[in-house]
């Protein structure tokens, strides 16, 4: 079986898939561009908590700024961020490195996102 033929789903990577946590968040360069460091970015990238104490980078598109400059605002006023991805695709992948290491891990890609809450870190929130 090869690596493309495998199928992950958000219930697999996220512990709650209706309700992930927004650890950080970035911009990236898609890997076939050049590397000129002039030239603007590809999309976001939204850090957000996985299974077994690990996280995850999704890549978002350019069109969600607006969105993702919120994230940014709370995340950098101590606030904690909840989403949910309605459709989120996974990828695993496995490379040996020019070194002969070997890289293994999974991509992600969304084309939008919902924010679910954003509150203090310093609020007692329970879920009922």
């Amino acid at each position: 079986m090869r690596l493309n033929s495998l199928k992950l789903e958000a219930k697999n990577v996220f512990t709650n898939p209706s309700k992930v946590c927004v650890v950080s968040t970035g911009k990236y360069r898609g890997y076939n561009s050049s590397k000129d460091s002039s030239r603007d970015f590809d999309g976001y990238t939204l850090t957000c908590s996985a299974r077994k104490n690990d996280s995850i980078k999704i890549k978002v598109p350019k069109s969600l700024s607006a969105s993702v400059t919120q994230i940014s605002e709370a995340l950098e006023a101590d606030k904690q961020v909840y989403i949910n991805f309605p459709e989120i695709e996974f990828k695993a992948y496995s490379f040996i490195s020019e070194d002969g290491k070997l890289l293994s891990g999974v991509s992600s890609e969304a084309t939008e996102f919902n924010i679910i809450s954003i509150t203090d870190s310093n609020d007692d929130v329970i879920d009922l």
